[in-house]
């Protein structure tokens, strides 16, 4: 496939980037409908006229998008401060050496494995580089986490609820930490040779990076050595965990996280179009509709979103975190996908999970035999006696927590 990079240069360079955001975002997964230009049909913001926007053509069509936005060409929103979190590095990288990165957008049919989307995102990172950057931060949902590292992003820091987008992990590139992608055999390596500053502050960055309580827990380039210590534990967990063979449950954990979540950080957001499954481990999980909760998820194994999986519909509801936090296996929908496409015994054995699980939730919240025969009898009263106005709402039952 051929394909063509750019720098938007005109006009009309950009409303094609902004009509592609409108659409990917807009129409196809319902967000930002309160900013979105409707009569134009295009999302555009604030950073857009002091920012750098690439384009990706195939025969003449725009198919992909990325915005790089450089600290000493734009003046950065408290919310942006807040997202990225900047003060984290306050002392050691000056405001006008850190950019970030936003709206990386590829259609559908070029995503993948394919060249499109990794050149799109190397000539974002040797702008970058050669503008003078130390530190380029960005965010991505917790399920695309190892693909962002491999591109050369770290993740760090705490778990973002955007107002939007839901639950987000802050992820940085480091300019000059070649180390990091050799390791990780990653193809972006070369992006370390657009680099323009000394190096004698990338050890420090690296520190403040790396040195907390990180809020995921992704696999680097040992899998064995991420999961070793974690391998024990999950087996002490009911179901399907607990009865995986190590083989098994390395290729399930394939490309997952671990996460650790706060009190009221939203994990799945009503609406949205994610399709990560989670597993608590342990804390607990609140269900929310229309700000009511419906109920609680306490149970250690429980999984949470598997609807939205199978069906690929929209999320149904909000889950957010109780009020003692979480800790959440976070599974990978495409290597979930690929396990299930090759059948096998993993595949087996992870579907046969699902379905208990979703069968349990069904017999947890459909009308036991009594509560039946007790609306019959009221029923039949109601039903004999036209005078009685009296109704009630029906509740929620099976499926109101299937998000």
């Amino acid at each position: 496939m051929d394909f063509e990079l750019r720098w938007a240069t005109t006009d009309e360079d950009r409303a094609a980037a902004y009509r592609l955001r409108y659409e990917l975002y807009v129409a196809d997964q319902g967000l930002f409908l309160d900013v979105a230009d409707h009569q134009r049909r295009w999302l555009t913001d604030e950073y857009d006229a002091v920012s750098r926007i690439a384009l990706a053509e195939v025969d003449g069509e725009v198919v992909g998008t990325v915005r790089v936005t450089f600290g000493d060409e734009a003046t950065f929103s408290a919310s942006s401060r807040h997202q990225y979190d900047f003060e984290r590095f306050t002392g050691v990288v000056d405001e006008d050496d850190l950019g970030i990165i936003t709206q990386f957008l590829v259609r559908k049919r070029f995503r993948g494995h394919g060249q499109l989307p990794f050149e799109l995102l190397h000539m974002a990172f040797a702008c970058s580089a050669a503008h003078g950057l130390e530190l380029l931060l960005g965010t991505c949902e917790p399920h695309l986490v190892n693909h962002y590292r491999h591109l050369g992003f770290q993740p760090f820091g705490k778990i973002f609820n955007h107002h939007t987008s839901g639950a987000l992990v802050p992820i940085a590139v480091v300019f000059g930490d070649r180390a990091y992608l050799e390791r990780l055999q990653s193809p972006m390596v070369s992006i370390h040779d657009h680099r323009t500053r000394p190096m004698d502050r990338v050890d420090h960055i690296l520190t403040l990076i790396r040195n907390d309580e990180r809020a995921i827990k992704s696999r680097g380039h040992d899998p064995e050595e991420h999961w070793a210590p974690i391998f024990g534990w999950l087996g002490q967990l009911p179901g399907l965990l607990g009865e995986l063979t190590h083989d098994e449950a390395s290729a399930l954990l394939e490309k997952s996280h671990i996460l650790r979540c706060r009190p009221a950080d939203r994990i799945i957001m009503k609406g949205h179009v994610s399709r990560t499954l989670y597993v608590l481990l342990d804390g607990s999980l609140e269900v929310h509709d229309d700000g009511q909760i419906l109920t609680t998820v306490e149970e250690s194994g429980a999984l949470v979103g598997e609807v939205a999986f199978f069906t690929e519909n929209r999320r149904m509801h909000d889950v957010v975190v109780g009020p003692s936090g979480a800790r959440l296996l976070a599974l990978s929908a495409s290597n979930l996908r690929r396990l299930i496409t090759s059948g096998g015994q993993i595949a087996a054995k992870f579907l046969h999970y699902a379905a208990l699980g979703l069968c349990e939730k069904l017999q947890k919240w459909a009308p036991q035999p009594a509560d039946a025969l007790a609306r019959a009898d009221a029923g039949q009263r109601l039903s004999t006696n036209p005078s009685t106005l009296a109704t009630s709402a029906p509740a929620n039952r099976a499926g109101a927590w299937h998000h």
